[in-house]
């Protein structure tokens, strides 16, 4: 019988923040899965648990455009921790937070 593979969860949440709202909003959240929102008003989050094997490095990913005027900022948080954060204030520029 073969060994169990260990696994490890991760509580991610990722926000957009702005005046502005969001537009072409696309995520990766559980598995290798695309989430895409055409619209959205900020403050935005959206949180989801990922379980894989331990030990596995994991790709977070966030993409927004920011209608403007003025700032649009991404942030992603992995089990409390930010670990990327970027913003932009050109209107109609699209960006994107990934670690």
């Amino acid at each position: 019988m073969p060994a169990a593979v260990a696994t490890a969860s991760h509580s991610v949440v990722y926000e957009l923040l702005g005046a502005h709202g969001a537009q072409d909003v696309t995520y990766a959240a559980a598995g290798a899965a695309l989430t895409q929102r055409v619209e959205v008003t900020t403050p935005w989050s959206v949180e989801f648990t990922r379980v894989g094997p331990a030990g596995r490095t994991e790709f977070y990913s966030i993409a927004a455009r920011n209608p403007g005027p003025g700032e649009l900022r991404c942030r992603i948080v992995v089990d409390g921790v930010v670990v990327a954060e970027k913003s932009v204030t050109e209107p109609g520029r699209q960006f994107s937070c990934a670690v």
